[in-house]
């Protein structure tokens, strides 16, 4: 599975939304993230980071990635992210994000 750091639409595509738990174990996972914090929980967890310079073209339908942005409500200031200290997956939202059409 795909992490990103927010839970990102496609052009032409919908997207399907769910706030889940946080996983526990996020090995075979690949990630995008490059916020330094988040990325040391994600790879706490289990996940890998992508290649340098590979960019992921988005899901396929059926296709599932998650999503792992701030938990805080005011964790944005004019549509940019803030720069916050994380030190738990307590800070971050899982969003579970599948491509349906």
């Amino acid at each position: 599975m795909v992490i990103l750091s927010s839970p990102l639409g496609f052009p032409g595509a919908t997207i399907s939304y769910e706030e889940i738990a946080f996983p526990e174990d996020l090995a075979g996972c690949t990630h995008y993230v490059g916020h330094p914090a988040t990325k040391a929980l994600l790879e706490a967890l289990g996940a890998e980071p992508a290649p340098t310079g590979a960019k992921w073209q988005g899901p396929a339908v059926g296709e599932v990635y998650l999503a792992v942005p701030l938990a805080a409500a005011n964790s944005r200031d004019g549509g940019w992210t803030k720069d916050a200290a994380v030190s738990s997956v307590k800070e971050l939202k899982a969003i579970r994000c599948t491509r349906v059409a």
